[in-house]
């Protein structure tokens, strides 16, 4: 009777423990995806505007 309560009690705690663990690893999980993209854009439009500045200076060493 008692390993029975054990057995259901550590089942219950290993249920919780593992849909916390689940929740959690979805929450980092879509907050890590969201802070790629943010960081990608963000490095993207930088690298962009660098190019559209570094063009005319690049064009001006050619012609000279």
């Amino acid at each position: 009777m008692f390993k029975f309560l054990f057995d259901l009690i550590g089942g219950i705690i290993g249920l919780v423990v593992g849909l916390i663990g689940g929740i959690f690893g979805l929450v980092v999980g879509i907050l890590g995806t969201v802070v790629g993209l943010t960081v990608g854009v963000v490095v993207l439009a930088i690298v962009l505007v660098l190019g559209l500045l570094a063009l005319p200076i690049l064009l001006l060493i050619w012609i000279f």
